[in-house]
């Protein structure tokens, strides 16, 4: 039985760690401040960079490939983001009128020019991964690899330049929601995919260590001066290292103590729905805030009681609504591809 190339391999212990990205996602949002939880985001964006590389160079620059790449990503994504996005207009004259930024994956671009946070403030990520799905296939397909790794280390340096001139020039600290401004994350990943260490060194080990030290004091700084543009310009790329190193380590599976945290059911379930946690988590806040506040006045309760809510829906949307979709992705692909070289063929007749 022949791999299929737009397949990615299953790497357990990362869906451990997307359990961990998405936990501080949410509760960043539901408890307002502990910046450093944004650095879940991040993660994410080293995660997707890292994957769809590796997807994509594994395949070959032919019509049926690209085709079956962009069909999976639609397939996989719009169906539980369009229907979040039906269900948001019903209850919110915001996404009525902005409903184009949301439906054309501009969320980012809402977010710039409104200068400020909107009803779905995080949908402003999945825009930045899609933007990146739409260019990154065609830069990895055709261009060599060598060339490729001289790439993602531009961009992981033009990244934060970019983020630096928004702020010091434009006065603009959402700028990191654009794809230059995020794509340094994106690269870092890529960068992963194309060197694919065997194992964490002691260097390595190193390296984390002191990326994880520098964000953690990074953060402290924006706490104490409660200056925006640190995170903005600095905290993005400190982590980088730190996840670098991780997902490597993860992709070829950690033993000892934290191989074994890796490995737990409960964490890979997590990682499993994470994508339904994230679409669905912010929209659940909105709805609970107003009656759990008078109720429970502790912001972790909250935070619990909104996370619990938050895991049954995107379990129910896990099971019932993506699951269903997935089984069929190989069928449509399939189908997808012979219509079209039976169109090609008659053409060439």
């Amino acid at each position: 039985m022949t791999e299929d190339k737009g397949v990615p391999r299953h790497m357990p212990q990362l869906d451990s760690l997307r359990a961990f990205a998405v936990a501080g996602v949410m509760f960043l949002h539901f408890i307002g401040h502990l910046q450093i939880l944004g650095q879940g985001v991040e993660l994410f964006f080293v995660l997707s960079g890292f994957l769809i590389t590796d997807i994509l160079l594994r395949g070959a620059p032919t019509v049926e490939f690209v085709g079956s790449f962009y069909i999976r990503r639609a397939l996989r994504l719009f169906p539980l983001y369009y229907l979040a996005i039906a269900i948001v207009v019903v209850f919110s004259q915001e996404m009525r009128d902005a409903w184009r930024f949301y439906a054309f994956y501009g969320a980012n671009l809402w977010v710039v020019e409104n200068q400020r946070w909107g009803v779905a403030t995080h949908f402003w990520s999945l825009a930045v991964e899609e933007q990146f799905y739409l260019i990154w296939p065609l830069v990895v397909l055709w261009t060599p690899r060598r060339m490729l790794v001289y790439i993602c280390g531009v961009l992981i340096v033009v990244a934060p330049l970019f983020r630096l001139s928004a702020v010091l020039v434009a006065h603009n600290t959402f700028a990191y929601v654009l794809l230059p401004g995020s794509v340094d994350a994106l690269a870092c990943g890529a960068l992963l995919a194309l060197f694919r260490p065997r194992r964490v060194t002691a260097r390595g080990l190193i390296v984390a260590a002191a990326s994880a030290v520098a964000t953690i004091l990074c953060w402290l700084l924006w706490w104490r001066l409660d200056d925006p543009s640190v995170y903005v310009i600095t905290m993005n790329s400190l982590a980088l290292p730190l996840f670098y190193v991780i997902i490597g380590g993860a992709a070829h599976g950690f033993r000892g103590p934290l191989g074994w945290v890796l490995s737990q059911g409960v964490l890979r379930y997590i990682g499993k729905i994470s994508y339904g946690l994230y679409v669905i988590h912010f929209f659940v806040y909105e709805a609970l805030a107003p009656y759990l506040s008078p109720s429970i006045r502790d912001p972790y309760a909250q935070a619990v009681v909104c996370a619990a809510v938050t895991i049954v829906l995107a379990a129910v949307s896990w099971h019932f609504f993506e699951c269903p979709i997935n089984r069929h992705r190989d069928l449509i692909v399939r189908g997808i591809n012979e219509r079209l070289s039976q169109i090609r063929f008659q053409r060439s007749d």
